[in-house]
């Protein structure tokens, strides 16, 4: 009777280290989990900061050449410019254009052009 009952203890011994072994594996695999999950949670974060940054930036860019059209156009020049051709190097040179009745281009044989 004694063997028996040894025999029951030691198997219950051993069943307890196997459940205390999976359980303590699980446990690892949970906080590894847990690890990773916040990780993603923090990227996704700052990728969702970096697009509204991205997206400000590109509104305030817009709002700028508005704001410079704008002032362009309020101080008389259509567009904001100067009525002069660009990447010519030659100022004052160009299509000419009008407003109210003012011309405000050059002569073309000024320009050197024909």
């Amino acid at each position: 009777m004694p063997s028996q009952h040894l025999q029951r203890l030691r198997r219950q011994m051993q069943e307890l280290v196997e459940d205390l072994r999976a359980w303590v594996e699980l446990r690892l695999t949970l906080t590894q989990l847990e690890i990773e999950e916040r990780i993603e949670a923090r990227i996704r974060q700052l990728l969702l900061r970096l697009l509204v940054g991205m997206l400000a930036g590109l509104a305030v860019v817009f709002a700028l050449v508005a704001a410079a059209l704008g002032l362009g156009s309020w101080l008389g020049h259509p567009l904001g410019l100067s009525g002069g051709s660009a990447g010519t190097g030659r100022r004052g040179c160009g299509v000419p254009f009008r407003q109210e009745g003012a011309c405000c281009a050059v002569r073309i044989d000024e320009c050197g052009i024909g």
